[in-house]
């Protein structure tokens, strides 16, 4: 548009007495065309609101840059804020059973302390039991399994009878270390601590169940 006024491609009429050119415009709003023509960028004051009044004028000087301009800031001081501090977290553990006489607990200590009590016992037999001088007596203590479990983000335990076999100390003897975990029982606690299943995995020797849940942020 303004183009065609300066090139004369419009009617003489846009002009007054004087030659000077006439434009029934928004005088104010028209300061910022000038300015964006000028510098080739859009420079507004901090406190512009006359979002849709300079769109408009910039629609009408059919000034492309302009208009694109103008709805992109315009987007970017409208649009609302993300609210980061009310989106949910997720927390995941992970339930694996493997050779039908160990387990794999991974997660968190804090959901792990609310889980069945004969679930987290499973989890006290240390892996190194066996080749221990007493290894009815060799269980991880509480502090133990936090321990590990804030370190390493998963915990292994084990129950049934193991025998130790070739050992001077104890030859052939064998030990009860825990009854195998209810299953059922730890994922009804897991589904009422609000976790859902999300898959399922199955391979010779091995079995794997994953939960997850939305988390509050400050939790």
């Amino acid at each position: 548009m303004l183009g065609a006024i300066f090139s004369g491609e419009l009617d003489p009429s846009v002009r007054d007495a004087t030659g000077a050119y006439v434009m029934d415009r928004d005088g104010p709003i028209f300061r910022h065309v000038l300015n964006f023509l000028r510098q080739g960028k859009l420079i507004l004051p901090e406190d512009f609101k006359e979002w849709d009044l300079l769109a408009s004028e910039a629609d009408f000087f059919q000034i492309p840059d302009l208009v694109a301009a103008v709805s992109s800031r315009k987007d970017d001081l409208t649009r609302p804020p993300m609210a980061v501090a009310d989106d949910p977290k997720k927390e995941f553990v992970e339930f694996v059973e493997q050779d039908n006489k160990n387990c794999k607990y991974r997660g968190s200590w804090e959901t792990l302390e609310r889980l069945p009590r004969k679930f987290r016992r499973v989890l006290e037999a240390d892996p190194s039991f066996a080749l221990s001088v007493q290894p009815q007596e060799s269980r991880r203590s509480n502090e133990d399994m936090r321990t590990i479990v804030e370190g390493c983000g998963e915990i292994s335990g084990y129950w049934g009878s193991y025998s130790v076999q070739c050992l001077p100390w104890h030859p052939n003897t064998s030990y009860k270390v825990t009854d195998p975990p209810n299953w059922m029982a730890v994922f009804q606690r897991a589904s009422k601590l609000g976790f859902q299943l999300l898959s399922t995995s199955a391979m010779p020797g091995e079995k794997s169940s994953l939960f997850g849940r939305k988390v509050p942020p400050n939790m």
